[in-house]
């Protein structure tokens, strides 16, 4: 009679992981997803302010050139750095004294075509929005040294 009864047991072990295997791997998956929405934030809004540190104060006048500069330097620190990312863009406003950088990005769905029947859009949206004044770092010393600092 104990026999019967430890098979019994060892199934009804088989089913209850049967029934937990999938929530588990979907818990596993929402959490890579979520490391990867979180990674690719800061990585857009770390980027965006490194290309316009580096543009910002080398001392271009001209606004198209500044603009020109600075999206290739995001075209260049984007090449390889994004995961599971669709559509990327930017918008830059330069004017005389600050200039804006604007970036959107979505992030797709693990299984697009399961979630967009759960779901209305198919994507995660990242936005990113960064300011910054415009200096001339000779002016900024002239400035110094003129308040006898």
């Amino acid at each position: 009679m104990n026999r019967f009864q430890d098979k019994k047991l060892k199934g009804s072990v088989t089913i209850e992981a049967a029934f937990l295997m999938p929530i588990l791997l979907f818990m596993q998956l929402l959490c890579m997803y979520t490391s990867f929405y979180i990674y690719n934030s800061v990585v857009i809004s770390q980027c965006g302010y490194l290309a316009l540190l580096r543009v910002v104060n080398t001392g271009i006048d001209d606004n198209e050139e500044m603009a020109e500069k600075i999206e290739q330097e995001l075209a260049q620190f984007f090449e390889h750095q994004l995961i599971a990312v669709d559509e990327l863009e930017w918008d830059i406003e330069v004017s005389l004294l600050t200039v804006t950088l604007e970036i959107r990005a979505d992030m797709l769905f693990p299984f697009g075509n399961l979630m967009n029947s759960v779901m209305k859009d198919n994507a995660f949206q990242i936005h990113a929005k960064e300011t910054m004044e415009r200096r001339r770092a000779q002016d900024f010393i002239r400035l110094w040294k003129g308040m006898g600092l």
